[in-house]
């Protein structure tokens, strides 16, 4: 008997996943792999928006 025993393990051709996932390691992960991401970046922030948004809570 060769090999494995079971079916041969299939890898996605793409990957959808949310922010939270986007970092560059991850990114950098799935490319190594050959997998195409499809994750948004995080918009960077910008210091008077933000500021605005934690004096409001």
């Amino acid at each position: 008997m060769a090999g494995w025993p079971g079916r041969p393990r299939r890898h996605p051709g793409s990957l959808f996943g949310g922010k939270g996932y986007g970092s560059n390691p991850n990114r950098r992960e799935l490319r190594k792999r050959r997998i195409l991401s499809v994750i948004s970046r995080k918009r960077p922030c910008r210091v008077r928006v933000c500021g605005a948004a934690f004096r409001l809570r």
